[in-house]
């Protein structure tokens, strides 16, 4: 079966959106959400074909996580870490892949690049121990790529990979949005990893498949965009079918009469198409190869499409009036979510700042691009 087609991604974002409202009481995706990603082998779709990866576009993987997202973000945003995930895998060396990947289509990776950890160097790999935050998805995953500090010396970072059950995961994600996400902290008290279970994204991928050609950080940030703008669609979808049928207090004009409100929609639907087609647009150009500018240009995209996103969900969440504001409307769980979304530090403030060096032609920090 083909991984995209719209059936299987629809079947996806029906149950996406059926289980939202348990998912996030139980604080985490639906049990048969992570299974049908293991079914379809979606967790490993941008995994090295070597072990199952099907070398997809990378608009077929955002558009995926796009309409998970639109059914509820933390579903969107569980799927794009197992997507981004299996991607980072061309950079682990060619002899632990199968031992990362001994489930087959079935794997489910998931990580935090961020060298929280620290790793010394041992006489066959490495001594790891650490404890990161913001481990979404990890609960689920079978295996886990965990940055670190090499020889505590900072400017040698690696990612390295340890099984799930030699990882706990310490409940601390008591959090305003995107509560089913199970971003917890994970912790490592002492793991061995062996070297074929280290990897090193600053370094030239161990294929050369189209999606390890891609900017390994631009696709975490075009992949939350593309939970961002899919969250999004849904506000405005919610607000547009409250509008019809409601009649502000002290008013005796439908919401959907009102001007304001038609701005609002109209405004939300220019700006989340804009921002897709951005969005696609210079993810379809972009390279491992790709120059510093270039890069900066996908990290602009997948930022202005967060804003984008958080203009729309604000707007018709305000215009919305009282009726947004109840823990059965759907609208304050999509501004609980953007607004955790738009925090990610991929796709934050900053990035405008070093975008704008970049344009202007000073010295920028690569890092990270």
């Amino acid at each position: 079966m083909n991984l995209f087609d719209p059936t299987f991604v629809n079947e996806l974002a029906a149950i996406s959106r059926d289980t939202a409202a348990g998912a996030e009481r139980e604080r985490r995706v639906a049990p048969e959400l992570i299974k049908l990603l293991r079914h379809r082998g979606l967790g490993v779709a941008a995994a090295p074909e070597s072990v199952g990866g099907s070398n997809p576009a990378i608009a077929d993987l955002l558009e995926v996580v796009k309409k998970v997202a639109q059914g509820d973000a933390s579903a969107g945003w569980v799927t794009m870490i197992y997507v981004t995930s299996a991607a980072a895998a061309h950079w682990i060396p060619p002899a632990g892949l199968p031992e990362v990947f001994q489930k087959g289509s079935d794997t489910l990776l998931a990580g935090v690049v961020a060298p929280r950890g620290q790793a010394t160097t041992t006489s066959d790999g490495f001594r790891l121990s650490g404890r990161w935050a913001f481990g979404s998805g990890a609960a689920d995953a079978d295996w886990i790529g965990l940055g670190a500090v090499i020889d505590q010396e900072p400017t040698r970072t690696g990612l390295f990979y340890v099984p799930r059950d030699l990882v706990t995961v310490v409940d601390t994600w008591d959090v305003v949005g995107l509560r089913a996400s199970a971003s917890h902290d994970l912790q490592v008290d002492t793991a061995l990893v062996p070297e074929r279970l280290a990897s090193y994204l600053d370094q030239p991928p161990h294929t050369t498949e189209a999606v390890a050609r891609f900017p390994v950080y631009g696709l975490l940030a075009a992949g939350i965009a593309a939970v961002a703008i899919g969250l999004a669609a849904s506000a405005l979808a919610e607000g547009i079918e409250l509008a019809g049928g409601k009649t502000p207090t002290g008013s005796k004009r439908r919401l959907a009469d009102r001007p304001a409100f038609q701005e609002a929609v109209a405004r939300a639907e220019a700006g989340l198409d804009s921002a897709w087609h951005y969005l696609a647009h210079v993810a379809s150009g972009a390279a491992a190869t790709a120059t510093l500018a270039e890069k900066v240009r996908l990290r602009l995209a997948a930022t202005a499409a967060v804003e984008a996103s958080r203009f729309a969900v604000d707007s018709i969440y305000t215009l919305a009036g009282g009726s947004s504001i109840y823990s059965g409307s759907p609208l304050q769980r999509y501004l609980r979510d953007i607004h955790t979304v738009s925090q990610h530090m991929m796709i934050a403030q900053p990035t405008w700042e070093l975008t704008g060096r970049v344009l202007l032609g000073l010295d920028s920090d690569p890092i990270g691009l």
